[in-house]
């Protein structure tokens, strides 16, 4: 008989559209399309504090007669039925190292709840092998439970034409913490005596202002949070390049959109970006902005290079489907003995 699996769709209360939501609507596609005997469950209401209190109080009440619980989205009840296999994916550790990209809350939460459901989970599930040698060097006790579950691409981001705008530009998708690190991008801009315009997606005019020196401002323009993907497709598939300075990655989703519409890729230099694009991206140092400099010069002037880069990134973003994704949580649940069909 095949095993019944919970999943926790908590994320879909939540305003907003993050990498960690995008993911977890990925993978409950592709479970959707398949076989497997899966159902999900959400609260009524939304709200941080009210989505935690239902996340641990009445999720593990509704699971009691399924067989796996399924969690994509980082949290988790940390008390659940005893014969209710637990799944979590835990995407990232920022909390730990940049936790000034955060509330003082959410990092306490955070720092309270992962080691507990770390200990809880039958199977930790993360992002890249990069972040899996993270979880497993900052938690010991995860050690030997952890596998790696990296995200599809989505159809939507895949090569356009006619999304070329008249004025050359790049664009760059992150947000205003210190783990984005635009200000290396920032003083790269201000080095560069002929500069492109920069679009800044997940960034407000407000956040810029304080950002960002005057003198840049008519360069750079602030896109705010864009939640529609067929849009973020367009601008990513009109760019000259995607540029990503990130001080912390555990996968780097924006970079493989990126190389999926095949727009050339300019990433800092991090584990997880050089697993995921590998030899299809320009690397630069997370605290040169002169790298920076030179390479965005260097690929609006090369055409030749912008093609080649092109190239290589389209057919590095085919290694990632939830196909493959999918294949890769059934083995999982395999390894808990599920009953998953072949």
């Amino acid at each position: 008989m095949t095993q019944k699996i919970l999943i926790n769709a908590k994320w879909r209360t939540h305003a907003s559209t993050s990498g960690v939501q995008r993911y977890a609507e990925g993978i409950s596609h592709a479970i959707e399309q398949s076989d497997l005997n899966a159902e999900w469950v959400m609260p009524a209401h939304s709200g941080r504090f009210k989505t935690a209190i239902w996340e641990q109080r009445t999720l593990p009440k509704l699971a009691r007669d399924t067989d796996v619980l399924f969690c994509p989205a980082n949290m988790a009840p940390v008390r659940t039925p005893s014969q209710v296999k637990l799944v979590v994916v835990l995407h990232c550790l920022r909390y730990r190292f940049y936790p000034n990209s955060y509330s003082s809350a959410f990092v306490r939460w955070y720092e309270r709840m992962i080691p507990k459901i770390i200990e809880r989970s039958d199977r930790l599930l993360t992002v890249s092998d990069a972040q899996k040698q993270e979880i497993e060097n900052v938690y010991p006790h995860a050690r030997g439970k952890v596998g790696v579950l990296s995200p599809g691409l989505d159809s939507v981001f895949c090569p356009k034409s006619g999304c070329a705008s008249e004025e050359p530009y790049i664009i760059c998708l992150a947000n205003s913490t210190p783990a984005k690190n635009l200000g290396v991008l920032f003083r790269a801009y201000a080095m560069m005596k002929s500069r492109p315009k920069l679009l800044v997606a997940g960034v407000t005019s407000a956040e810029l202002e304080i950002m960002c020196p005057s003198s840049l401002r008519g360069d750079i323009e602030p896109l705010g949070q864009i939640n529609d993907t067929s849009r973020l497709a367009a601008l990513l598939s009109g760019a000259h390049a995607l540029v990503s300075p990130s001080k912390y990655e555990s996968f780097g989703l924006p970079c493989l959109e990126a190389m999926g519409c095949a727009t050339p890729v300019i990433a800092s230099d991090l584990p997880a970006h050089r697993e995921v694009c590998q030899d299809a991206a320009i690397y630069s140092s997370t605290v040169n902005p002169e790298e920076w400099a030179d390479a965005i010069t260097r690929v609006m002037a090369d055409r030749a290079l912008r093609t080649h880069l092109a190239a290589a990134g389209l057919e590095r973003s085919r290694h990632f489907t939830w196909e493959r994704s999918l294949g890769a949580l059934k083995h999982e649940l395999a390894r808990l003995g599920s009953q998953v069909l072949a």
